[in-house]
């Protein structure tokens, strides 16, 4: 919220609060005194096209009101974000520049024509406080130098809600104002302004004042007022076509705010086509029509964007590595998971393979043996470790399988395995067999290998974790297909889990709107985004209300997973989906936890 400014502190400062000296029966009435347009400070990032010279930097305008430049902050290469040497004044060599603080603009080297991002502050708002004088009454009164309106707007008070120590003291105030009631200055409306946000965050501060007559000829305010609430305006609770209705809240409220305001993540904190993402939806809206076979939940469509590519089909290969130090890991089982990155989002996950020490992994028959007729007894000795247990499988009198169905732990070496001899027969003869242990072994680092290349893929992200099921994110940026993954030497790092639902279908996590059929005008969120038996294939929830028909026509709109690759990470925020990684709202090179220890 916006503090008070400079020129109401002095206001109220100078303001004498006089108690009465004898109650008496003097009339009480309300005043109100609203300061709007304290400045607001704001920071943006633009973007220099690959040309030298000169280059000015316009802000953007918030609402109706233009964005004022006020001072530079840095200024990167866009292709790997170093800096780029700012200089207070002369002629800048390439990799240098100088600004004008005054007028927003920058100078560069006539041969320094690769890309930079340049960020800067900017403030918007009416910056000079415009200050306004209202009552409750119905006469306007002259109190000390300003005159208190009573010709509107017409302004009322709930009761003053107050509490103890740090609780914020509340008051909701009701606004009524005529159409052709206009903000100062302006030709927009009281009420329209509190849509459009001039009044957020407005100083306001409410007196009492007593007066022993109150007429027409002789109003009489020598006892002066009360400092009755003095805060600053929040939420609008009710907003009508002539009336608002708004709460104000005392300058303790100052005191409840998120530390960080931004929390620094890799995820965009923007929200697709909102004032930060600055994207238009009209841009990326596309229309089709439904096909047969549609129902209320799965939308068969003539849609041509690039759907879904598949997560991978089996699990990954595991390997361990020991470096020679800065390790001091234990024995421990360890599951992975993989997916796919494309520049349209991620797929879904692999299937999950894991590496354990000191487990039963596979038991394989050597020898088959001869003349049984029922499954032998299956022993695991040796190899340092217990628990481990199997069973049998017998067909046309051989042993055929053994089918491990505790893996034990603790193994050291593979354990010998016994196998039950057959009733006493000429031929007959016992059967062998052999296995095999995996795992991670003391101060040993899991590696996870690439998965194989895909059509679209331009990454891959590794999922590990300590248990089935609860694998979590340990890259911060896409990992290229063919290199492997090395866990960092402290273990797996926290991260978020593996994707639900695939989010690399172009429409994917996107909205549709029915256009026509029994379903017009009802919207739905796309889920998934898929290809099956050559059609593209919409998912939605929750169901539809009506069967949808063949021929139905929509809207659509994509959905944003809120990664950099899929927002455009190229010079100038091209390529994604969206082409706008100039304006990502994430933090995608944080590094994990691993390496910030």
């Amino acid at each position: 919220m916006r503090s008070a400014s400079p020129a109401l502190t002095n206001f109220l400062l100078n303001i004498q609060d006089r108690v009465p000296g004898t109650p008496g029966n003097f009339a009480m009435e309300d005043l109100y005194v609203v300061a709007t347009g304290t400045a607001q400070i704001a920071v943006n990032v633009a973007f220099k096209p690959s040309s030298g010279g000169l280059v000015t930097v316009t802000p953007p305008s918030i609402g109706n009101t233009a964005g004022v430049f006020i001072s530079d902050v840095c200024v990167r290469q866009a292709l790997d974000y170093s800096p780029v040497t700012f200089i207070p004044s002369g002629s800048p060599a390439i990799g240098q520049y100088t600004v004008n603080n005054s007028t927003g603009v920058y100078t560069f080297n006539t041969g320094d024509v690769a890309g930079k991002l340049i960020t800067y502050v900017f403030s918007y708002g009416i910056v000079a406080p415009v200050v306004q004088f209202w009552t409750s009454g119905g006469l306007s009164i002259q109190f000390g130098s300003n005159l208190y309106s009573a010709l509107g707007p017409f302004i009322n008070r709930c009761r003053i809600k107050t509490g103890l120590g740090l609780s914020v003291d509340n008051v909701e105030i009701t606004l009524a104002a005529r159409p052709d009631m206009v903000f100062p200055a302006t030709a927009t409306s009281i009420i329209q302004g509190f849509v459009q946000g001039i009044f957020d965050g407005a100083a306001f501060l409410v007196h009492r004042i007593i007066m022993p007559t109150y007429n027409p000829a002789n109003i009489d305010t020598s006892l002066g007022a009360i400092v009755w609430f003095k805060g600053t305006v929040a939420d609008a609770t009710e907003i009508g076509r002539s009336h608002v209705k708004f709460d104000v809240r005392s300058r303790l409220e100052l005191l409840n705010q998120p530390l960080p305001k931004n929390l620094l993540q890799p995820s965009c904190r923007h929200v697709l086509f909102d004032a930060g993402c600055t994207l238009s939806a009209a841009a990326f809206t596309s229309t089709g029509a439904l096909l047969t076979g549609s129902n209320k939940s799965m939308l068969i469509t003539n849609l041509t964007q690039a759907p879904s590519t598949p997560g991978p089909t089996s699990a990954p290969t595991l390997s361990t590595v020991v470096p020679s130090s800065g390790v001091n890991l234990t024995e421990r089982t360890e599951f992975a998971v993989v997916t796919y990155v494309t520049a349209l989002g991620e797929s879904l996950p692999s299937p999950e393979a894991f590496s354990s020490f000191g487990v039963i992994t596979n038991a394989f028959i050597t020898d088959g043996g001869a003349g049984y007729v029922s499954a032998p007894s299956v022993v695991f000795s040796g190899g340092g470790g217990s628990g481990a247990a199997a069973t049998a499988t017998v067909a046309n009198g051989q042993v055929i399988a053994i089918n491990v169905t505790h893996i034990g732990s603790g193994y050291t070496t593979a354990p010998t395995i016994t196998i039950g001899p057959p009733p006493a027969g000429t031929g007959n003869r016992t059967a062998t067999a052999a296995t095999s242990i995996a795992g991670i072994p003391g101060n040993a680092e899991l590696v996870v290998h690439s998965p194989p290349s895909a059509t679209g893929a331009i990454g891959w992200n590794c999922y590990i974790g300590l248990a089935p099921g609860e694998e979590m994110l340990q890259n911060s940026t896409p990992i290229p297909i063919g290199t492997n993954f090395t866990e960092a030497n402290t273990g797996p790092v926290t991260g978020s889990p593996p994707p639900i639902l695939a989010t690399n279908g172009y429409f994917s996590q996107g909205v549709i709107t029915f256009l026509t059929g029994p379903n017009a005008g009802i919207s739905r969120e796309v889920t998934t985004y898929v290809q099956i038996s050559g059609q593209n294939v919409l998912t939605i929830i929750p169901p539809l209300p009506n069967t949808p028909m063949a021929g139905d026509t929509f809207s659509i709109v994509p959905g944003c997973d809120k990664n950099l690759t899929t927002c455009g990470p190229g010079v100038g925020g091209a390529g994604g989906k969206f082409s706008n990684g100039i304006h990502f709202g994430g933090f995608p090179f944080i590094p994990d936890p691993s390496q910030t220890v």
